[in-house]
């Protein structure tokens, strides 16, 4: 979602700011009068967390093209057709987009503004043709819904902001001692390559490294499976199998049920978080093979493979099994 908070000394100045713009915000949301100066104090904040700062950019900048505009730009107007002193033609209500910049929304807030395009139709007959120009009228109730909308989007982020900077630090401190048990019990394994591999495509802008960080997820789960489970057998007798019933197959290409039979050898159940976690880890970092793939998607795997992954360390220590040894069945 965002980088990493540091230094602290930069965190504690944007919350400072972030804390008093929400308090702003709270009885500027019908009346964005301060619009642009609160946008402003926002930019501000996320740039000291050196966060994404492209929204509010094009909200104060303003929008090159229809389609870079998000939905609270598109407001209702109507659109007709004039020709001088001619009769006006075809004129009908449409959502039209406010693609200005908020300073210059602000500017013409309270006023009916008409936009006059370059577009041309001809109408009348083949021999007296009469030229008519695109005409869109907005009406002052539309733009200040849209500012109204601004002021409600941006008071969301200030919000969530907040909360990503007070426990977002919470977060990354457990993280960190996952990590620290996580590391050197995949290098221990010699398949420590996998997760680094998946962060350093996360941190890349483009869609094929998110794809190709969700399958370096895959693939950790795939040579986890190898590593961890070393018995010779095909079947496992002690969990139910396709059908319902034992055995569970456990042949080579059947990670999941490998790593569900590990886990079981370790005194894990069915219902165990563990357990569940199986199969909607795996489905999710398979993903990326035929799907697209999105910032949030790859985030999310890696965020859960590396759940569990501690959480695996935790409860059986990552170690090798060799041989099945009698357990009781579910």
């Amino acid at each position: 979602m965002y980088k990493r908070i540091e230094p602290s000394d930069a965190r504690n100045e944007a919350l400072s700011f972030l804390e008093k713009l929400s308090n702003e915000l709270v009885g500027a949301v019908s009346n964005p009068d301060r619009l642009e100066a609160h946008l402003q104090n926002y930019w501000k904040a996320i740039s000291l967390l050196d966060w994404d700062v492209s929204w509010v950019a094009s909200e104060m900048r303003g929008y090159k093209e229809e389609k870079e505009a998000p939905t609270h730009r598109f407001v209702p107007s109507t659109e007709r057709w004039e020709s001088g002193s001619y009769s006006i033609q075809d004129e009908k209500l449409i959502n039209y987009c406010l693609t200005y910049s908020v300073p210059e929304l602000l500017g013409y807030r309270r006023k009916m503004v008409t936009v006059r395009t370059s577009e041309r139709k001809t109408y009348g007959s083949t021999a007296w043709p009469i030229e008519y120009g695109r005409v869109v009228i907005i009406p002052a109730s539309s733009i200040e819904r849209c500012l109204q909308a601004i002021s409600v989007e941006l008071y969301d982020r200030v919000l969530k902001a907040i909360r990503e900077i007070k426990f977002g630090e919470a977060i990354e401190s457990a993280f960190r001692a996952y990590q620290a048990s996580i590391d050197p019990a995949l290098a221990q394994l010699g398949i420590d390559d996998y997760l680094k591999t998946s962060y350093e495509d996360l941190s890349k802008r483009s869609e094929s490294s998110w794809q190709n960080s969700t399958m370096a997820c895959r693939n950790l789960i795939h040579e986890l499976s190898n590593k961890l489970w070393q018995s010779n057998d095909e079947s496992y007798p002690y969990l139910p199998g396709e059908g319902g019933k034992p055995p569970l197959k456990v042949t080579k290409e059947k990670y999941v049920a490998r790593l569900r039979a590990y886990l079981h050898q370790n005194g894990l159940g069915r219902d165990d978080m563990l357990m569940k976690m199986l199969d909607p880890l795996y489905s999710m970092a398979s993903k990326g093979k035929e799907s697209k793939i999105t910032y949030e998607d790859a985030q999310s795997v890696l965020i859960h493979t590396h759940i569990f992954l501690g959480e695996m360390v935790r409860f059986t220590g990552m170690k090798p099994l060799t041989q099945i040894h009698a357990v009781q069945s579910p």
